[in-house]
């Protein structure tokens, strides 16, 4: 087999991955609905139909002369090109959202996506025209550049799978290069070469390895998601153990010590009811009352598994706070952002809950406020939270602390968390809570 034939066959089988590809990706953005496998699906879809133009005899077996003096090739031709270059460019946006995010990046993303209409629109007037568009043509090629450049510098230290994409870009990168290169040989009558007469064979090579590595990227990236899952599933289980126990914990020294309560006071009234002087109704009376926070207590302790899957910190704690304060004609401010709890833990958001719902049940009961505000949310370096009343406050100095200020302290340092009781009197009483980004 010589050469020529070779590369033609080579022609063929690339042409024949490409579509392959385009197929592969298609179905695999229907299964997965992600915009980075979209691009790229629809990218190479557009470098196939380039190809196709550009090869009319080895594809169609059409005289190669025939379309590339057609009035409409130029245009359309060059169209593919740019669409190839900016599909590129917003597929490697996906990819590295992190590096885009910073303002250099996101400017030259801009720029480029700018440039391309711009140039778009000069080649149209000067082939339209009949002025030298060469120039234009050429680079078109490099257009995202720049773009491709600033993401191998921030991530080519990077290791694992992003190294792949990383080394696909640079070798398509490198052929885009040589075939703009043989291209302008070639539009200059050098060909006396097989490496000339094909100038898209190099960024054929490239987009062919670029997308093995791409695949690569995709079978590894899957397997860790897998694991990930894996593990934040057993990750799941374990906090609500921990849960399960703390509410064990709970049932153990509150409702308890509620139960033996009510239980020696019934043996009290059952031992003194026969006398004459005993008036029982003022012990059954506590009975009663001290039956009622039980219940109470347990109906806030105990929920079901599936409550522990999807415990809401943020709607939990502003339920209960607009609970607590329409109970007394106090009036809520709320300052809570609903989706600031995302991205802590099942524990985390569990222990700040109670660590609010004591702090709230203090404010409602002792404080004599008039308004009581909750903020939470999500900081730069970590979680905030804070409950304010315009209370009679008290001095830290002075009051004893009791088991409530006792039961917050001890859930934030159980997850790490900073926490701070300021009160003054005549003024109110403000406590925050901050955990940190790394701790969160």
């Amino acid at each position: 087999m010589d050469t020529v034939a070779a590369i033609e066959n080579f022609y063929l089988f690339f042409q024949g991955i490409l579509l392959f590809q385009v197929l592969f990706f298609g179905v695999l953005f229907l299964l997965t609905r992600r915009k980075e496998i979209f691009y790229y699906s629809l990218m190479t879809f557009v470098t196939s139909v380039y190809f196709f133009l550009n090869a009319p005899d080895t594809f169609f077996n059409i005289d190669e002369i025939i379309i590339f003096n057609a009035a409409w090739y130029s245009y359309i031709n060059f169209a593919l090109l740019l669409s190839m270059m900016l599909l590129y460019l917003i597929f490697l946006r996906e990819i590295f959202d992190e590096t885009y995010q910073k303002p250099y990046v996101q400017l030259v993303y801009r720029s480029t996506l700018i440039l391309a209409l711009i140039t778009y629109i000069v080649f149209v007037i000067c082939t339209y025209f009949d002025y030298d568009s060469d120039l234009v043509f050429y680079a078109a090629h490099v257009i995202n550049g720049p773009f491709c450049t600033l993401i191998i510098i921030y991530n080519f230290h990077k290791k694992g799978n992003v190294r792949l994409l990383i080394i696909g870009m640079f070798v398509v990168f490198t052929g885009v290069i040589v075939t703009m290169i043989m291209t302008i040989r070639y539009n200059q009558g050098h060909f006396g070469y097989y490496i000339e007469k094909y100038p898209l064979l190099y960024v054929r090579i490239g987009m062919l390895i670029d997308i093995l590595l791409f695949q690569f990227y995709l079978i590894i990236n899957w397997v860790d998601q897998e694991k990930k899952l894996a593990l934040q599933k057993i990750n799941a289980q374990l906090e609500i153990a921990k849960m399960k126990n703390e509410i064990n914990r709970e049932l153990h020294d509150n409702v308890g010590t509620s139960l033996s309560k009510i239980n020696l006071q019934s043996y009290m009234a059952v031992q003194k009811l026969d006398d004459p002087g005993f008036d029982a109704s003022n012990i059954f009376t506590s009975i009663q009352t001290e039956a009622q926070t039980t219940i109470q207590k347990i109906k806030e302790i105990v929920s079901s598994e599936d409550l522990l899957m999807n415990f809401s910190l943020c709607s939990k704690t502003k339920a209960y706070a607009e609970d607590m304060c329409e109970s007394k004609g106090i009036q809520f401010k709320n300052s809570i952002d609903l989706q600031s709890d995302i991205a802590l833990s099942l524990e985390k958001k569990y222990q700040l809950f109670l660590i609010a719902k004591e702090a709230i049940n203090n404010s409602v009961k002792y404080s004599e406020a008039s308004q009581i505000e909750v903020e939470l949310k999500s900081q730069k370096d970590g979680f905030f939270m804070k409950i304010k009343d315009n209370g009679i406050g008290y001095d830290l100095n002075k009051i004893k602390s009791g088991q409530g200020i006792i039961n917050m302290k001890y859930r934030a340092k159980r997850i790490h968390a900073d926490i701070q009781i300021m009160s003054q009197h005549a003024i109110g009483t403000t406590i925050t809570v901050f955990l940190e980004k790394g701790k969160a």
